[in-house]
């Protein structure tokens, strides 16, 4: 249930609010460009940070040594008054990490039980050398990470997880984040079927104005009168969203991911035919 408008449309806060949307999904999946089609919408109030990143790093009372980030604790009120948005619109928080970080599930459905989940999946090979291509940019700029080409992050990232007992990390998560199944199912223990819509980037891309539409409609919100943004840029989806990936390391990628390949079909319920090229 949405929030009823008071104080005149003025930016307020009231203990009863809730956020009504949240998009995630593993990283460099589409989330936040899925996001920018529906910031047009103007019943939609996303967060005025691109992902607040929240509910990740936030709650519990203890976090391993093995993660270089504190936890703090959940202070709803703040978080509720950041959006700085009128009751009446139908808020939506688009952080990707909450779909992978454990954890995120949960504290999310206790402050937001009735919240509708989006999630953006995309196929494994395309997805993980999105991150690595993004690292290598970063530490051409800053030297924050160590250049890696493809195979030798997937082999950096098996050694770390081979000598910490939690296997999360801000950067060494390439192939981690592609355990899908294992996601969705953390997702599924938490939230029923019927709050939880799962999209394929693929489909997203190719048809962004029919994934809108299912979008709003999952929602129960009114359909946009216009084309997204980005729909109406060529540009934006003639773009080679990763660089050419090996053979050698296409197959690498998919081995770890083909035998839940049938299992994620059924869970989702989507048609991930595409995802059997190689």
């Amino acid at each position: 249930s949405r929030p009823s408008p008071r104080g005149g449309g003025l930016f307020f806060y009231v203990s009863s609010m809730k956020v009504n949307g949240f998009i995630m999904g593993p990283e460099c999946g589409g989330t936040s460009e899925l996001a920018k089609m529906l910031s047009e919408h103007e019943e939609v109030a996303l967060h005025p940070k691109s992902a607040p990143h929240f509910f990740d790093f936030r709650s519990g009372t203890e976090l391993p040594e093995s993660c270089t980030k504190g936890r703090k604790r959940i202070r709803i009120e703040s978080y509720l008054r950041s959006f700085r948005a009128p009751a009446s619109k139908f808020w939506i928080d688009a952080t990707p990490s909450y779909f992978y970080w454990p954890g995120c599930s949960a504290d999310i459905m206790q402050h937001n039980p009735e919240a509708k989940i989006v999630v953006v999946l995309r196929e494994p090979i395309e997805r993980v050398a999105a991150p690595v291509k993004k690292n290598q940019e970063v530490s051409c700029r800053n030297f924050l990470h160590e250049p890696r080409s493809l195979d030798v992050a997937l082999a950096a990232e098996k050694a770390y997880r081979s000598r910490v007992s939690y296997p999360h990390h801000e950067q060494l998560c390439y192939q981690h984040q592609n355990e899908y199944v294992r996601l969705v199912i953390q997702l599924l223990e938490v939230f029923p079927a019927t709050q939880v819509l799962f999209l394929d980037w693929w489909d997203v891309r190719q048809r962004p104005r029919q994934a809108v539409n299912q979008v709003t409609d999952f929602f129960e919100l009114p359909r946009m009168s216009k084309l997204p943004k980005v729909d109406r840029d060529p540009n934006f989806w003639k773009k080679k969203l990763t660089p050419t990936v090996p053979a050698k390391s296409r197959s690498n990628v998919w081995r770890d991911c083909a035998p839940s390949y049938t299992e994620l079909t059924r869970l989702t319920g989507l048609s991930l035919q595409d995802w059997l090229r190689l």
